[in-house]
């Protein structure tokens, strides 16, 4: 999926309003720095927790 999609779907999700209001920002903040192969954002633990750390 990518950063697209999730934030359109986000509204009719059933996460929190807090969720709602800062994974858009968290996803676009981790997206920043590397490109959506295929229109899919490359998740690995190794990106994930570079992410974090950052």
């Amino acid at each position: 999926m990518s950063v697209r999609q999730f934030v359109q779907t986000l509204p009719q999700s059933s996460y929190g309003k807090n969720d709602k209001k800062w994974f858009p920002s968290w996803l676009s903040r981790y997206a920043t720095p590397l490109f959506e192969k295929d229109s899919k954002l490359p998740v690995t633990v190794e990106l994930a927790v570079a992410f974090s750390r950052s």
